[in-house]
């Protein structure tokens, strides 16, 4: 049941004006995090994104400038940063890259402590 709940959260995410295919990049997002996950889970492909990792750990500052937007990152390069998850994701895709690494840059005060990344 919970994923039918994340499912029903992702489309009622979308902004009014978000057409099939918005719909279906937030899905497909969706599906890319929980086949991670699940690839974890079992020890599966633990490189497979490690220096995106450890890019978003060492750049803290400079994500900054990014707050409240999605960003792509391959390797260490910022592809693509944005309002939308599914525009990012459609210009990495442009760029070639098939499965982008996306995540939303979220504004942390200065003296909260963080755990993970």
């Amino acid at each position: 049941m919970e994923t039918k709940r994340q499912i029903l959260k992702a489309i009622e995410e979308l902004p009014d004006d978000a057409g099939v295919e918005d719909a279906l990049d937030r899905l497909y997002l969706l599906y890319e995090t929980e086949r991670g996950l699940r690839q974890a889970d079992r020890g599966e492909d633990r490189d497979h994104r490690s220096k995106e990792i450890e890019w978003r750990r060492t750049h803290r500052n400079e994500l900054r400038e990014y707050e409240g937007q999605w960003i792509v990152l391959e390797g260490s390069e910022i592809i693509a940063h944005g309002n939308s998850p599914a525009e990012v994701v459609r210009q990495a895709r442009a760029r070639g890259i098939r499965v982008p690494y996306v995540f939303l840059v979220e504004d942390v005060p200065q003296n909260t402590a963080t755990l993970g990344l």
